[in-house]
């Protein structure tokens, strides 16, 4: 038998095509649902190059931590698969970090989730979950869970775009918690999905074009790398969706490892969470995915400054913050810059020298976002709302509803004031 590096050995392999894995399945759920499993040698240590089957060859790390790192899977004619494995590190110390019971049931709640998808390739508002990677299998030993081959999303991260000090487009904020929103219901209503951690940092933009946008002047790997993009880029512009008519971008909730699923018997294939876990959920044990997303939200847009011309969404969606979370985020608004007509007024884009001061306000330094005591500020918001929270077991139906209520409030009262 041959023996790579890294102390992973070659199954049988009479063709010598250098693949380590075989392919296999397992039960998923107590009704005997089976899903693709990916059996590879005991001893198994993940590095570039190395053929987990004839249709997945490991490329380059793409990132992690401590814990994990995710990499990129290229297909058998060495192209991007469009997929990649995440794999443990650290395997030695899962028993106190409990990272495998967390890929494990990210893995299985994630098959239950890929029912969800009309065509079994694209799954509107969750990454698709493919098969595991499983070592040690065979003769009596169940293996250890390696890990998992996921959906690739091309995008950032939702917190990293957000806190961008240039970052104000209501529209973009308004897509994404419409179809986070909607894909939380529609898992709630199928399969008693809650993700029990929602927050922003675990929602990741998904170009649907596979081209990610890049800021100016990002074309070394190295400066691409900085910000977390490491796929070719086509042009070097950079764009938020919501000021780009047409870009497709979906949004995408990741990081199933705290999720449950009460609709749905797969209870006894799901590890129970580690302690110290538990003991993180029960601190947030009555605060719901709905009051969690917003809670982490106002974090972000909390004293920054917008287009005149977006104060009808901004509105509408700090009224949602406030109406779950009972926290009220301050907004500043910036006068809409002559467009060159010669009316006057909000309708021909002029609204340099309006009599109303107290709109254009700068407020006090604590109120601005990142202003001295803004911090300050945010704690004790949020102690408040944690400690006295307003709606918090609020469903996503409800929110999407109360969101649409209060869009054409601030729709009616914006078209008055043109009036």
């Amino acid at each position: 038998m041959v023996l790579p590096e890294a102390r992973t050995p070659l199954l049988h392999d009479p063709n010598g095509s250098g693949v380590i894995g075989r392919q296999g399945s397992e039960s998923i759920d107590d009704h005997d649902g089976r899903a693709e499993v990916i059996y590879v040698p005991e001893g198994f240590e993940v590095r570039e190059g190395l053929k987990l089957t004839k249709d997945y060859k490991v490329g380059k790390e793409l990132g992690g931590g401590h814990q994990g790192a995710v990499y990129e899977l290229l297909d058998g004619k060495g192209k991007d698969s469009g997929q990649v494995l995440k794999a443990l590190k650290a395997k030695k110390a899962t028993p106190i970090t409990g990272a495998d019971i967390g890929l494990k049931r990210e893995w299985l709640i994630g098959q239950q989730l890929n029912s969800l998808s009309k065509d079994g390739k694209d799954l509107p508002g969750f990454m698709f979950t493919g098969a595991a990677v499983v070592s040690g299998a065979g003769d009596g030993n169940t293996g250890m869970l390696e890990g998992l081959i996921i959906e690739k999303l091309n995008g950032w991260d939702i917190e990293k775009r957000i806190c961008r000090p240039d970052f104000h487009d209501a529209a973009y904020l308004m897509d994404m918690i419409k179809q986070v929103l909607t894909s939380l219901d529609r898992a709630f209503t199928k399969l008693g999905f809650t993700h029990a951690d929602m927050r922003i940092s675990n929602v990741m933009e998904h170009h649907l074009d596979a081209e990610p946008m890049y800021p100016k002047g990002f074309t070394s790997r190295k400066q691409r790398k900085a910000v977390g993009i490491l796929t070719e880029p086509k042009v070097n512009n950079f764009n938020l969706p919501g000021q780009k008519p047409g870009q497709s971008v979906h949004f995408k909730i990741i990081d199933y490892g705290h999720a449950k699923l009460s609709h749905h018997k797969v209870h006894r294939k799901l590890p129970k969470i580690p302690v110290f876990e538990q003991f993180y959920q029960k601190v947030f044990a009555n605060k719901g995915d709905v009051w969690r997303l917003l809670n982490s939200l106002s974090d972000v847009v909390d004293g920054r400054t917008w287009p005149e011309n977006q104060e009808p969404q901004v509105k509408a969606l700090n009224g949602l913050i406030r109406e779950v979370t009972g926290i009220k985020p301050h907004a500043f608004w910036k006068p809409m810059e002559a467009n060159g007509d010669s009316g006057k007024g909000k309708r021909a884009g002029v609204a340099l020298n309006r009599p109303n001061k107290k709109k254009y306000r700068k407020g006090l330094p604590w109120q601005r976002h990142n202003g001295f005591g803004h911090r300050i500020r945010k704690f004790v918001v949020n102690t408040r709302a944690f400690m006295f929270p307003k709606k918090p077991g609020m469903t996503p139906a409800e929110a999407l509803s109360i969101l649409a209520k209060l869009e054409a409030a601030s729709k009616s009262e914006s078209e008055e004031s043109y009036v």
